[in-house]
């Protein structure tokens, strides 16, 4: 499947059953030109993950019906695109972090949130997955522009 270019606005989708986390992320995110929408649980999250310009999603560490962040992970994995995962958690040590950056998350948030914390690794993570997409797709039209010289 070809990349498709992600739109100019970040997009965040945020697995968070917290109707407080929900209430400060919106506060965060009111300050800024992003696009947020919300799951309450994996199965939730399921069918908005289909939408591809999705480019972040937060999750929280412990998710509903015994699901965690690395069930969220997985999910995430079956996308030609996965999009940068972090975790947030209000009891966020070194073990948990190393956790998460070791199995593939992007970052650890802790909560409650910072604004301005929420608003760098967000953005980073954000270029991070476009400028990955900008490479790849780059490169598979260069790689078809020399595969069609070689043949012609």
């Amino acid at each position: 499947m070809g990349a498709v270019a992600p739109a100019g606005q970040v997009q965040v989708l945020a697995v968070l059953p917290s109707e407080s986390d929900r209430v400060a992320l919106r506060r965060i995110f009111s300050r800024c030109n992003w696009g947020l929408g919300f799951a309450g649980d994996l199965e939730e999250a399921q069918p908005k993950l289909a939408d591809r310009q999705v480019g972040v999603v937060l999750s929280d560490c412990i998710l509903p019906r015994q699901r965690t962040w690395k069930d969220l992970y997985e999910e995430l994995q079956k996308r030609d695109f996965p999009p940068p995962l972090i975790v947030t958690s209000s009891i966020a040590d070194d073990c948990l972090w190393a956790e998460v950056l070791n199995l593939g998350g992007y970052d650890l948030l802790v909560k409650p949130f910072d604004g301005q914390e929420v608003a760098r690794v967000v953005s980073l993570a954000w270029r991070g997955w476009t400028e990955k997409i900008r490479r790849l797709t780059v490169a598979t039209a260069g790689h078809g522009a020399f595969h069609a010289a070689r043949t012609a």
